[in-house]
């Protein structure tokens, strides 16, 4: 049951995966049990990217990711604050291979960036004074 307080169907395939983290903890579960999991913390709209995402790669080994594959590239091409509830999603939910991929593609989005254009990508402002500012690149 995700944000929205609507149920979610999901093939037990799935859930009971062996990299999935949460969503096998439940498979563990009374398997004749049709009680909703409670994600109060997910949106539907990013708790159904996910199952996608899960879809594909229910017949994956479990494993930890080294490259992005195409598929996962091009799954994961999309804006910053759906980047940010998937990452947000998968580690709640225990799914690695998920945060994992989540995470390299924000790595790759940063890599040679200036702090300023860092800011500007994640809408991120800068609290601290120019003297401030000064301070902290003197300590590092």
């Amino acid at each position: 049951m995700c944000s929205d307080n609507k149920t979610v169907t999901i093939d037990n395939s799935i859930i009971a995966h062996e990299g999935f983290g949460l969503l096998e903890d439940f498979s563990r579960g009374d398997s004749g049990s049709s009680e909703p999991i409670p994600l109060s913390t997910i949106s539907p709209e990013t708790f159904k990217i996910i199952i996608r995402w899960c879809t594909y790669h229910k017949d994956d080994d479990r494993h930890t990711v080294q490259e992005i594959q195409e598929w996962d590239q091009q799954f994961i091409d999309i804006e910053w604050k759906t980047m940010a509830d998937i990452i947000q999603a998968a580690n709640y939910l225990q799914i690695k291979p998920l945060l994992d991929v989540g995470c390299q593609q924000v790595a790759r989005m940063i890599r040679g960036k200036t702090p300023a254009e860092i800011q500007s990508m994640f809408n991120i402002s800068n609290n601290f004074e120019s003297t401030g500012t000064a301070v902290l690149q003197e300590r590092i």
